[in-house]
């Protein structure tokens, strides 16, 4: 009887830890394919940081907004995040 049980023990604790590799391998999947998709959006914005000025320049990629056989829009942003700003530009502004 006790022989049963010690077996049925190590069925289940072995059971157990086959069940938590593959969950864990799941979610290095899931994560792997998060990341894929991460990349393919970062494909579309570029940051350039210049580290003598401190400024950061953030670029969206020319995207089409609306595309029809007679025209075609796009759209493209770009901005500078830290540029300081003289006396005389604030004045002028």
């Amino acid at each position: 009887m006790r022989q049963i049980l010690v077996c049925a023990l190590l069925f289940v604790i072995a059971g157990s830890i086959f069940f938590v590799s593959g969950q864990e391998r799941q979610q290095e999947k899931k994560g792997a394919l998060q990341t894929s998709d991460a990349r393919s959006a970062n494909d579309q914005i570029e940051v350039k940081t210049d580290h003598f000025s401190g400024v950061t320049t953030v670029k969206l990629k020319s995207q089409v907004i609306l595309e029809k056989p007679d025209h075609q829009l796009t759209m493209e942003i770009e901005t500078k995040l830290g540029e300081k700003t003289t006396t005389i530009q604030k004045k002028m502004k």
